[in-house]
């Protein structure tokens, strides 16, 4: 599979948590091996964080992943484009 554009929101580094914006609209599902911006991602821990847009209609473009190593968050800064990796359908 190609990989999938996101770009950085907010980083909780300390946790070992991303939340990541969807550049392309696409369904995924995490394995075992996926990788974000070149770091192992926890499969079990991908999940749809709440938040709202400007008109106020529920976000669905944004997603919080886990790394494997939690130091592997620090590695990332809002706005930056990274690919999601060893991920399917």
């Amino acid at each position: 599979m190609a990989a999938l554009p996101f770009q950085v929101e907010f980083v909780m580094a300390e946790r070992g948590y991303l939340i990541a914006r969807a550049l392309t609209p696409h369904d995924f599902r995490l394995v075992e091996g996926s990788t974000l911006g070149g770091h192992a991602l926890d499969p079990r821990q991908l999940d749809l964080p709440r938040a709202l847009s400007a008109d106020g209609t529920p976000r669905k473009d944004l997603f919080a992943f886990r790394f494997k190593r939690r130091e592997d968050a620090a590695h990332f800064e809002p706005g930056q484009v990274i690919e999601l990796s060893g991920w399917h359908a």
